[in-house]
């Protein structure tokens, strides 16, 4: 069990280092949570220099903080493999072998099969969650006009009320066909 467990991650960051660069032009600018360094320090300082921008003290104008109810858990697979199956397609036969079929967890005698979400410590988690919730980035960023950048599931947007109102509100009908639903 160990030695499949150290295998599996090794082959992981493998093909996390083999799509690396295709993945940066894939995700970027809008996502900054995989493979940037200091993109978390990247999103507060543009954020910052935004609201402290003098031109920017519009009232209509908001700074929203979005976050997703145990993202990472929820999001259907079928939607990262077919990305995956399409974008990056050197790397699709390990995640269709380790995400097509449900993965057992144990809790005492009771055995739960795993249909959703990416595996926990797997190197692929973070960029099989941004997969799927780059389109909704590219979305709200063309057809809302917001300010946006994302640290993988925390996304940050900055621009009118009522075009945020609406954001929130596509996100909210439209996220959980993926898997992806707002927090409360």
């Amino acid at each position: 069990m160990v030695v499949g467990e150290v295998f599996r991650r090794l082959l992981s960051k493998l093909c996390v280092a083999h799509v690396y660069h295709d993945s940066l032009e894939y995700l970027q600018p809008l996502q900054l949570g995989v493979g940037v360094k200091g993109g978390s320090e990247a999103v507060l300082h543009a954020f910052n220099r935004i609201i402290r921008n003098p031109n920017s003290k519009d009232a209509q104008e908001v700074l929203a903080l979005i976050d997703f109810e145990n993202a990472f858990n929820m999001i259907y697979r079928q939607n990262f493999l077919d990305i995956i199956y399409t974008d990056f397609p050197s790397i699709y036969p390990w995640v269709s072998l380790c995400y097509s079929v449900a993965a057992p967890l144990f809790l005492e005698s009771v055995v739960l099969e795993a249909r959703s979400g990416v595996q926990q410590g797997d190197p692929l988690g973070p960029l099989l969650f941004s997969l799927v919730l780059q389109p909704f980035l590219h979305h709200i960023k063309n057809t809302f006009q917001l300010k946006l950048g994302a640290i993988l599931d925390d996304v940050t947007t900055f621009g009118n009320i009522n075009q945020t109102l609406n954001a929130l509100h596509y996100i909210k009908e439209n996220g959980p066909l993926v898997g992806l639903s707002l927090s409360n």
